[in-house]
């Protein structure tokens, strides 16, 4: 309850006949409800050019209408506009974060924002939605020949620049909050396939990325490195040759394999029908790693560990 000898509303000018913000010596008030958490000798209002009043902030956090921006930055936050607002780190779209876009390129475009890599759709973004919504930029499609990816899975985009001649693939950049990881992607025609390594940009939904590189040969794997923030380098194999890229024979199937993201690794759910290059035996599971949940059995094939055993077994037998 307001403490009323202390309480006022807070007068947001002469364009306002009301003002949901109170105060009095304990709480800040919007609409009535108290800001949780806030501190009323630092509070402030921030205003904005449409006079919207939509954004305060104290000296540890910024609300949009009574709600903590989780993350947002209270020293550099700035607005936009009276929906979108930017701080050293963010572009944010009321009280949600909308991550891999550029602070100091980014421009309200009618409805959108965007950096021209990137465009956010404030009709689409919703806080309840794990990913939030992101269109290609049809005009960097115009101008600079590019074959926009979009993966329900991302939370940036990837994108694959082609030159030419087709299915020259020149650049694929994984943006993801200021982040960029370049690779060289092959996957447009069959010609690629045979004659470039083949680089897939994956991506976890904790925000590391796995790419996997595989070499000309059918089988004939390369690298696939697992880079987290934490510096830690884990290897996997998710071996998506042909199925994922829709290319090649169809003996090279790897549909055994299902892909799930995890909160720390990427799992590989195998039914043993095709296990490449793991055993001897078609069953043979003595290369990946078990684990488990209360649902299902999952195997890890670590790329390290399967070459490990496959130089051991090959000096064995060469004894």
């Amino acid at each position: 309850m307001a403490h009323a000898p202390s309480f006022q509303i807070l007068d947001l000018g002469y364009n306002h006949i009301f003002s949901p913000y109170g105060l009095d010596d304990n709480n800040v008030y919007f609409n009535g409800n108290i800001i949780k958490n806030i501190n009323t000798k630092t509070f402030e209002i921030i205003n904005d050019k449409n006079n919207a009043y939509n954004y305060t902030k104290d000296n540890n956090n910024v609300y949009f209408e009574g709600k903590k921006i989780t993350g947002a930055d209270p020293e550099t936050f700035k607005l936009i506009n009276s929906k979108y607002a930017k701080d050293k780190h963010y572009v944010y779209y009321h009280n949600i974060m909308l991550k891999g876009l550029d602070i100091e390129k980014v421009y309200v475009n009618g409805n959108n924002i965007t950096d021209d890599v990137l465009i956010y759709n404030n009709d689409s973004i919703s806080s309840s939605s794990k990913m939030n919504s992101i269109s290609a930029v049809k005009k960097a499609i115009e101008e600079k020949n590019m074959l926009i990816c979009e993966r329900s899975s991302f939370i940036g985009e990837c994108y694959f620049e082609y030159s030419k001649s087709l299915g020259d693939v020149t650049a694929c950049e994984h943006i993801n909050g200021g982040m960029k990881d370049v690779c060289a992607s092959s996957f447009y025609t069959e010609k690629a396939l045979s004659e470039n390594n083949i680089q897939l940009c994956l991506k976890l939904d904790d925000g590391e990325y796995c790419y996997q590189e595989y070499g000309k040969k059918f089988f004939d794997y390369g690298a696939c490195i697992m880079i987290k923030d934490k510096g830690i380098r884990e290897t996997c194999v998710n071996y998506v040759y042909v199925k994922l890229l829709q290319l090649g024979e169809e003996e090279g199937d790897v549909s055994y394999c299902d892909r799930l993201s995890g909160d720390e690794v990427l799992y590989t759910k195998c039914n043993f029908s095709l296990l490449y290059r793991l055993g001897r035996k078609t069953r043979d599971t003595s290369y990946c790693e078990k684990m488990s949940d209360k649902n299902n059995n999952y195997y890890i094939a670590c790329l390290q560990e399967i070459e490990t055993y496959i130089k051991r077994d090959q000096k064995k037998e060469s004894k």
